[in-house]
Formats: structure tokens, sequence, C-alpha cells
């Protein structure tokens, strides 16, 4: 099976994430995407994010009614930060079978460099990749066998942009998928 990993922090999921990977399934060949919800990350500041058993839910809740997405604690039982690299060799000891390929965005492709251990995870998966505001096709997916270019819809919405809203008590509906929607409501996550 062909398995598209979605990390993220998912603080919370939105629309964007899903059209993101719907598009992914429909355009890179893809049989399941599956979102990796990253409890901490060596470049973001954790100690501001909902629980990451919350964010689970959450993104639960907003994946359930698509069988072609799955979301996966898998780092919740990894040392922190997470780092991909671990990810991946516990992905393919469970799931020996699948090949995998990272879903994301040309800004974050351009510092792939950067990511710890990045060649065992060069060695283990391919990329596909999105377009993101104000970044443009990196040269280096031209001549790439291991990386897929996907023409997925610009969109302007951010996780941040979204907890600002439910915190001045703004809807958010359209922004976040109905019955994920209602379990923050339900919970008043993302109030203070």
């Amino acid at each position: 099976m062909k398995v598209g990993l979605f990390f993220g922090s998912f603080n919370p999921i939105h629309t964007g994430h899903l059209i993101l990977a719907q598009s992914a399934l429909d355009m890179a060949g893809l049989d399941k995407i599956w979102f990796v919800v990253s409890p901490s990350s060596p470049d973001k500041d954790y100690t501001k994010l909902l629980h990451e058993f919350d964010r689970f839910d959450i993104a639960f809740a907003a994946t359930r009614d698509n069988p072609a997405f799955k979301v996966l604690d898998i780092e919740f039982s990894l040392p922190k930060p997470s780092f991909t690299y671990l990810t991946l060799r516990k992905l393919k000891e469970k799931h020996p079978e699948d090949e995998f390929s990272i879903l994301m965005g040309s800004d974050n492709f351009r510092n792939l460099d950067r990511w710890k251990n990045v060649e065992e995870i060069r060695q283990q998966v391919s990329f596909v990749i999105y377009p993101r505001l104000a970044s443009e096709k990196p040269k280096e997916i031209e001549k790439n066998e291991l990386v897929t270019w996907i023409e997925a819809p610009l969109l302007q919405i951010s996780a941040t942009q979204v907890r600002e809203m439910i915190k001045k008590g703004f809807s958010t509906r359209y922004l976040i998928p109905e019955d994920a929607r209602r379990l923050i409501e339900l919970k008043g996550f993302f109030r203070d």
C-alpha cells in the first residue's frame, strides 16, 4: 500500500490540511494518508499546544468520515522532541510492506537538508510536495524521481488564525470540519 505521511502538530487540524491530504491522494497515486500528530518537534515551542491526546481526538473527529484517512499517535511513545527518522523506523518496523511518502510544503522541502539524519529519511521515503504561498517550485524537484509535485489549492488557513478566531468567539464554521468543530466547542478548547 502507498501511504502518505502528513506530519504536524494539528493544533487544531483544519480544512486546509484535509484539502491538501485529499489532493495528495488524488494527484500522487497514494492509497491512504496517515496524519501523524506530533507531540513535540525540535523546531516549535510545544509548551503552548493543546495536549497531544486532545489534538489527536480533534484530528480523528475531522477525518473519520474518510476511509482513506487515518490519525496516528505513534510519536506519543517515542523520545521527545519528535524526529522524523525515528518515526519512520517505527513505522517501517510495524508496516514493512507499505511504501511511505512524506507530504510537505515546498518551503519545508527546501529546508530538508537541516533535518536530523536526512540521508536515512531519503533512503526510506519519497516526497509529495505542495506549493506554499510566496514559495515557488523548488529546483530540486525537477530532476528527482523520489519527489512528486502536486498542484494543490493555495489556501491561507492557519491553525494560529483558527485559534485566534476561537479565542475571540468568532465562528470557525467551514474552517474546521463540523465534527471537530463541535468537539472543540464542547470541550472549550482554545478559549484562553
